[in-house]
Parts: C-alpha cells; sequence; structure tokens
C-alpha cells in the first residue's frame, strides 16, 4: 500500500474556528479570575505576570483538549497525529539545530527591528515601549511567577503549540490546499502570534519540516523546548540580557549598533539553516504524518 494514502473526507478543524475558540477560552479564563478576584481582593491583578502565565496554560491546555475530542467525534486519532513516542532521532544533532535556529532567530529579530525603526520609527518606538513595559512587569509572587514561567516556556508551550500548530492547523491547510503551502502559511502564522516574527516564523518552518521527516511531535517538541529553554536562560541572565529580556526578544532593547550583531548571528547560522531546509523540505506528493502513520498500521 502507498504511503501516500488520504481518506476522502478530511475533518481537520477549520482554522478560523482554531482561532475562534482560542479567544473564546482566552477570554472565558479571564473572566472567572476577575470573579475570582472579586471573591477574594488580595489576588494578584491582571498585570501581574503570574496571572498572564495562568491564563495561557489554562487556554492552550482547553483548546487542546477540544481538538482531541473534535479529531475523535471526526472519527480521526489522535496517535496518528502524534505518530511513536518513543522516536529514535540523533538528540544531539537536534541540540545543534535547535542553537542554529535560535541564533537565526535573535539575527532575524536585531535586523528587522533595526530595518522597522528606519521605516516606521514612530510605530517602531511605541512597540518597543509596549515590549519594554510588558517585560518589566514585576510579580507579587516571584518565585511561583518564575517557576510557572520555566514550566510554560519548557513544556507546556512545546507540547501545546506543537499539537496545534504543526499537528491540527499543518494538517488542516496541507489538506486545503498542498504540503509545502501548509508548511509556509502555518508557520506565518506561528510567527505572526509572537513579538519576533520573522525569527519564530522560521523556528516553526523547522519544527514542521522535522514533524514531517519523522512523523512524530515528540521530535519537534523536543526541539521546542530546547528552544525555549535557551530564552528562559536568557532571560534569566541578566549579564547577557538587560532588564531580564529574553534571548529570542532581545530585540526590544536594539540599539543602533546591535544589527550588526544580528548580521553575525545570521552568517553563522545561514549555512546550517539552508543545508536543513534543503534536505528535509518536502515535495507537494509527501504524505501527511497522519495518513503515513495511518497506513503504516494498516499494513501492519
Amino acid at each position: 500500500m502507498s504511503t501516500s494514502f488520504k481518506p476522502n473526507n478530511i475533518a481537520f478543524t477549520k482554522t478560523r474556528y482554531l482561532f475562534f475558540w482560542f479567544i473564546l477560552f482566552n477570554i472565558a479564563f479571564a473572566t472567572l479570575y476577575g470573579l475570582f478576584r472579586e471573591l477574594i481582593p488580595g489576588l494578584p491583578s491582571f498585570e501581574d505576570p503570574l496571572v498572564n502565565h495562568i491564563i495561557y496554560t489554562c487556554s492552550f491546555v482547553s483548546i487542546c483538549y477540544y481538538l482531541a475530542q473534535e479529531l475523535r467525534q471526526s472519527k480521526l486519532n489522535p496517535q496518528y497525529l502524534w505518530g511513536n513516542l518513543r522516536p529514535r532521532y540523533s538528540w544531539v544533532s537536534l541540540l545543534g539545530l535547535a542553537i542554529a535556529f535560535l541564533l537565526f532567530s535573535i539575527g532575524a529579530a536585531l535586523v528587522s527591528f533595526h530595518c522597522l525603526s528606519i521605516i516606521a520609527p514612530e510605530f517602531h518606538e511605541s512597540f518597543m515601549d509596549t515590549l519594554s513595559e510588558q517585560e518589566s512587569r514585576e510579580s507579587v509572587l516571584p518565585i511561583i511567577s518564575k517557576c510557572l514561567q520555566v514550566i510554560n516556556y519548557v513544556i507546556v508551550a512545546p507540547i501545546t503549540e506543537e499539537f496545534v500548530f504543526r499537528g491540527v492547523l499543518l494538517h488542516r491547510l496541507a489538506t486545503k490546499w498542498n504540503l509545502p503551502v501548509g508548511i509556509w502559511v502555518s508557520s506565518i502564522i506561528f510567527g505572526l502570534l509572537h513579538p519576533n516574527p520573522i525569527g519564530i516564523a522560521a523556528v516553526g518552518f523547522a519544527w514542521a519540516l522535522l514533524y514531517i521527516k519523522t512523523r512524530t511531535l515528540v521530535v519537534p517538541i523536543v526541539a521546542h523546548g530546547i528552544n525555549n529553554a535557551f530564552a528562559v536562560m536568557g532571560e534569566f541572565s541578566s549579564d547577557f540580557i538587560e532588564n531580564n529580556t529574553t534571548l529570542v526578544d532581545s530585540s526590544s532593547e536594539a540599539t543602533d549598533n546591535e544589527w550588526i550583531f544580528g548580521l553575525v548571528c545570521l552568517a553563522i547560522a545561514l549555512p546550517f539553516v539552508l543545508r536543513f531546509v534543503w534536505r528535509y523540505f518536502p515535495s507537494k506528493d509527501k504524505s501527511l504524518p497522519y495518513f503515513a502513520n495511518q497506513a503504516e498500521v494498516a499494513i501492519d
């Protein structure tokens, strides 16, 4: 049986519904927390980073649960999306890949924000001020907030975001158009939801290629976790980043000279990035992980 097997009826959740439910979950949990604050006045305010971490965790876990139920109701097996939960992969190579794309992300951020400061200086200044204000907020429970931030960055975000963007969204877009378009569009959407859209879109692009190649979400989840772990270390390292900004989003403090450092990062990372894309970018008729895994089970 060919591994390009694909059923006639594709029932993956539509993209607009996905974002609708995510916004709805955010509003619901924010409202619920507001009610708790009315009952318990001593709870942290909405400006507290701890509250943002709580709402983020609840919203993403809820959207994943919703999507899993949608898949089952559509008679699609979530296990085919996840693939092999114990894949054989060179984790040392994955670490190197994560570092290469992290450098690319930093470089893209520094250079793109420098260009933005030239093209639209007022918008750039306003945007940077907003980021600086968000990053400078302190929690009334700093230890708990930092612990939850680490859990979100290194565990929750990699698992939930890979399931949503590489699992469900990539399959939805690829079955609507084709696999290369699905990879590009899902990665761009992923990037636009972050302050560093170009760099994060490139990272999402890499994780999508890993997913297509390995047919398991475990590999991009680990890569995502490594990337975010470096980001957390960057945020906690005041020796390297001022005012507790993250490595990925360090562009928010970019000076007129930091774009040069960004070019250096791009120059170092680009050969590895291009080599990876050349080796891993799939053809249009490449089977999506869900259908390849499903066909493999049918053969067995």
